[in-house]
């Protein structure tokens, strides 16, 4: 066949050829654009952008984003938030109520952690209505706590989360509507007052050591609360311990 006769068959029959590559088009390239469709809808759906979904990670209002290699998948963060510190000195913790109550105002969540020297110290009533509080002394020979007017040495009332350790307490803690733990502490039930008294639908998760009373009252739980004993303890076998129905004991 010449080139003349070639191009002249070509010519003839232009229309019949634009046609079978169009279709041929058609049926390889379907599927591509049904793929690319289906990846383009999924990542919208997720509210996530096409070209950032693939491991990136963004940060939107405090909220860490990180996407997983599947569209529609998000994995969500609370942003770490640090403790604020209150450093207490002698002569000073007659004001330390009020400050807790200036702190948590202005940061109502933030936990706090007040921190006590060496000393002797006097505290002016309960902590009321406090959450994630720990109080902290140096050690149960070197920090040493009292009430300035009454029985119990360190009280708690509608209290969540707190902690308290490293001291000798005199007068015993008592928790009310609360949950509270005690660790590494030193509590001196003296008279007319209980080493842990956990009262009013409390949890007390204590570890340390009850001195003895020879015959005093160690531990007493009311009004359908728990205390839980975790090593290390130290509870005299003469001292008593009150469970009032509905309360129960866990070591």
């Amino acid at each position: 066949m010449t080139l003349e006769t070639f191009s002249a068959l070509i010519g003839s029959n232009i229309g019949l050829i634009l046609l079978v590559v169009a279709v041929f088009s058609f049926v390889v390239g379907l599927p591509l654009w049904v793929v690319l469709y289906r990846r383009l809808k999924g990542a919208a759906s997720s509210g996530v952008a096409s070209g950032t979904w693939k491991g990136a990670q963004s940060s939107v209002g405090g909220t860490v984003i990180s996407p997983s290699h599947r569209a529609g998948h998000i994995r969500t963060r609370e942003p770490a938030v640090e403790a604020a510190t209150i450093q207490v000195t002698s002569g000073e913790e007659f004001t330390l109520m009020e400050v807790i109550k200036q702190e948590r105002g202005r940061y109502p969540r933030r936990p706090l952690r007040v921190e006590f020297p060496q000393g002797d110290f006097n505290l002016a009533g309960p902590f009321r209505s406090v959450d994630n509080l720990s109080i902290e002394g140096l050690s149960s020979d070197l920090s040493l706590l009292r009430s300035s007017s009454e029985v119990p040495g360190l009280g708690f009332e509608c209290a969540q989360n707190c902690k308290v350790s490293g001291f000798t307490i005199h007068g015993g803690v008592r928790c009310s509507q609360g949950n509270i733990i005690i660790q590494n502490c030193v509590l001196q039930n003296g008279d007319g007052c209980v080493g842990v008294e956990a009262t009013n639908n409390s949890t007390v998760i204590f570890s340390g050591v009850i001195v003895s009373r020879h015959g005093g009252i160690a531990i007493r739980a009311a009004g359908r609360s728990r205390i839980i004993l975790q090593e290390p303890y130290e509870i005299d076998d003469n001292d008593w311990v009150f469970l009032e129905p509905g309360c129960e004991i866990v070591c």
